[in-house]
Order: structure tokens, then sequence, then C-alpha cells
């Protein structure tokens, strides 16, 4: 069971890297094995082409709180039938991560379910 971090700093720089966020409220669920988790959120999504050749890590979340990090290996994305699929693996340099609440920090629509950050993510919270 993952746990959310408080953000408690009225603004706060999240990531440094050059990431893209996937809203996985459809297709992850706790109980799923690793390799489960990474086979169904690495694939079918419609990043532009310049996320695609910019984004080094996919910070995955469900329920407004992060549950994965994954290093895109580059060159990876694959346009297959359904939309694109990367490949990579978990993010040793990300793990402090994963369980923190991002809220709506991160404003994701099911037409457009991911949200490039290629500056980084600074995330805002109240009090």
């Amino acid at each position: 069971m993952t746990t959310a971090t408080a953000i408690s700093a009225p603004s706060k720089k999240l990531i440094n890297d050059k990431c893209i966020f996937l809203c996985a409220n459809k297709k992850y669920d706790p109980s799923m094995t690793e390799a489960e988790v990474f086979e169904v959120v690495r694939k079918w999504w419609h990043p532009r082409p310049l996320v695609r050749d910019e984004a080094r890590f996919a910070v995955v979340y469900a329920g407004e709180v992060i549950v994965r990090v994954y290093k895109i290996r580059r060159g990876s994305w694959v346009e297959e039938t359904r939309g694109w699929v990367f490949d990579g693996n978990l993010s040793k340099k990300h793990t402090h991560l994963v369980g923190t609440f991002v809220g709506d920090d991160i404003r994701v629509h099911e037409e457009n379910p991911y949200n490039p950050a290629l500056n980084g993510f600074e995330i805002m919270t109240e009090g």
C-alpha cells in the first residue's frame, strides 16, 4: 500500500528532470505485480514528437499520488496501432517520489491523459 506524503511548502520543485506525467487511474491497481504495472503504463500514449524525444522519465500517478517513476530508454518510443509505447526501467534516482501526493497540480483530461514537464515540475500547494 502506498502512503501519500504531504507537501507543506508553498512551492517545491518536485523533479528537475525532463519528464512526462502519465495518469494511470484506469490502468493501475495496487495489487498488480511490478511487471504488470509496467506493462499497462508503458503503452498506448499519444505524446508529441518533442516529448518523445526529450522526456527522460515517466512519472506515473493514480488517484493524485505518484505510484512509479520509470527511466525511459532513449529512442525506445515505438508507434503501434493504438498509440506509442516506451521501454525503460524503474528509476532508482526517483524512488523517493513514490507516494507523493500531487493533487490538482497535474491537470490531465480523458482526451489528454499525459502532461509533459520538459523543464522539470514545480508543485504548488496551499499552506
